[in-house]
């Protein structure tokens, strides 16, 4: 899960040859769920009208947190956790709607997507609200902390739209899907006030609509980020329109412990974190938190479930797998969906 960021794609900005051939667009960037947003619109808008629309964003984004974020006491999701066992709360329909498709993704998923596992990621000393850790901890304390976990411990009245637990400590953590909720929220906000050429990223999370250069048709052009621990570098690069695209990955948050590496990604079932080379997964889908929770599902079930859950569901996905020769150098490989291949075939 990507609950401490990990900017696993980032989008090519515009290089100074390029500017004279594309049309030059507004800029929008700033912080939001402790993170960072950039976003490009085209063709560029008079001043009067960005400071409008950067309101706008602004505002959505603003409001995302104050539904979302676990840092905020008096956000909707924390007072979902302060419930006790039998009691209630009826949540705004942007709430409930993600709330919702992170239960359908985590069945989907057979439980390899979880909401309810930041608890977990604390104990591994990778959440918000954990400690630093310098060696796992140890088996009885995961034990006991499983006990909260699952996403059956959520009560849903699907009639009246209305939430609880069936535990007490049930501790809901939206971060492996709000950013690409967020990444959604502002493209709607986007369209709806009639832009249809845009790019909108969110800690790395991104969705772009219609054309870089509209004139030309030339597409927004992202790059996927080689899964390389100690620096950034750009790999494929992808030709895009209308589409989502989010990466989970495991090479930037983990300790070493008797040479053994522990990532920030979690396995709800196990209470561990992963142990296979699967070390980047990237997913494209029309919206991005689907794109954001599958790329976390995926992560979690490794190369050889993950691929073939990825075609049986047909998404478009790009894995990199981590090999290390026998000097102990690393590299990787990357493995694409059946889905994947046909959509490059048609870029």
């Amino acid at each position: 899960m990507k609950l401490h960021l990990v900017t696993c794609i980032f989008f090519l900005l515009i290089c100074g040859a390029c500017i004279m051939q594309d049309e030059k667009p507004s800029f929008f960037e700033g912080h939001t769920m402790g993170t960072t947003y950039h976003i490009k619109l085209i063709p560029k808008l008079s001043k009067d009208k960005e400071l409008q629309v950067h309101e706008g964003i602004k505002a959505v984004l603003a409001r995302v947190n104050k539904q979302m974020s676990t840092y905020m006491e008096d956000s909707e999701i924390s007072k979902f956790n302060r419930l006790k066992k039998g009691e209630t709360m009826k949540p705004s329909a942007e709430i409930y709607g993600v709330l919702m498709r992170a239960i359908d993704i985590g069945r989907d998923t057979n439980g390899a997507f979880d909401v309810t596992v930041g608890p977990l990621v604390n104990l591994w000393g990778f959440g918000a609200h954990g400690n630093k850790r310098t060696q796992p901890p140890s088996p009885e304390e995961i034990l006991e902390v499983k006990k909260n976990i699952g996403i059956d411990f959520i009560e849903i009245d699907f009639v009246n739209e209305v939430v609880g637990k069936r535990q007490d400590n049930i501790f809901v953590d939206l971060a492996a899907i709000a950013k690409g909720y967020g990444v959604d929220a502002v493209a709607t906000y986007l369209s709806e006030n009639g832009m249809t050429n845009y790019m909108v990223e969110i800690g790395g999370e991104v969705r772009v609509s219609g054309f870089k250069d509209v004139k030309n048709k030339k597409r927004w052009l992202v790059a996927i980020e080689k899964p390389l621990v100690d620096k950034q570098e750009s790999g494929r690069s992808l030709p895009v329109t209308d589409i989502s695209i989010a990466t989970s990955g495991d090479y930037r948050n983990f300790f070493v412990y008797e040479k053994m590496r522990y990532s920030h990604i979690i396995d709800p079932t196990s209470g561990y974190p992963i142990k296979h080379n699967l070390t980047s997964v990237t997913v494209l889908s029309a919206d991005c938190v689907d794109a954001d929770a599958y790329a976390t599902a995926l992560s979690v079930m490794g190369e050889g479930k993950g691929l073939d859950f990825a075609n049986e569901k047909k998404l478009k996905v790009i894995f990199y797998v981590r090999v290390v020769d026998v000097a102990g150098k690393e590299s990787f490989k990357e493995i694409l969906s059946k889905e994947m291949e046909k959509y490059l075939e048609q870029l």
